[in-house]
């Protein structure tokens, strides 16, 4: 579940589980949409550490060679051939409608939503999303208002995704994972800050 403290032997047989079972594959195992949401969230990040390992010492930024990190490099994941892109834009994004999967997903970067320390799990992946999208829409990297200038400092995923976040209204969902005194007022100016693509690593700075 915790990958930083995940050896490579352990990560190639977490990896080679994923291509066994899924809840395409075996259903019967993955009963309900929470198991299988909790499987493809756990699967992505699960993929995106291996494919960190197996990229190394080169891999220096997760944008290089035209987003080859999400592209090229395919897996077998639930009885399907996949690429990281295509788990999360054509599997995980439409099947389950959620914006909150947006901040359960690393992608390694610096810019991208912290790594959970655990594994997502079918009888507790509602409360972990609430759990990320309230990290991360209470941190000042992610969501900075500027009281003087009254201008809201926002990442790009609110950008890329909008409608994905109440139909395009991103103010009113960040405010709902914020509390009454942190409240942003409708309507503030926005500036999406520039994603940070470098590989996120003791290098970055603390966040």
């Amino acid at each position: 579940a915790e990958l930083l403290n995940c050896g490579k032997d352990e990560l190639d047989k977490l990896v080679a589980s994923l291509a066994q079972s899924g809840p395409r594959r075996t259903p019967e195992r993955y009963p309900g949409r929470d198991a299988a949401l909790a499987y493809y969230l756990s699967a992505y990040n699960l993929l995106v550490w291996k494919n960190v390992v197996q990229h190394q010492p080169a891999l220096r930024r997760v944008d290089q060679d035209g987003f080859a990190f999400f592209k090229a490099q395919r897996f077998a994941v639930d009885g399907q051939s996949l690429s990281l892109d295509e788990l999360e834009q054509q599997v995980i994004r439409p099947r389950f409608a959620d914006a909150r999967v947006h901040f359960a997903l690393n992608c390694a970067s610096g810019g991208c939503p912290r790594l959970p320390a655990e594994a997502f799990t079918p009888e507790r992946v509602q409360q972990q999303l609430q759990r990320e999208a309230r990290r991360f829409c209470n941190e000042p990297r992610n969501v900075a208002l500027d009281h003087k200038s009254g201008r809201l400092r926002l990442s790009s995923l609110f950008k890329w995704y909008r409608e994905e976040f109440a139909g395009g209204d991103v103010i009113a969902f960040i405010n709902r994972h914020r509390a009454a005194h942190a409240q942003i007022p409708a309507g503030a100016p926005i500036d999406f800050v520039d994603y940070d693509w470098r590989l996120n690593d003791l290098t970055l700075p603390a966040r």
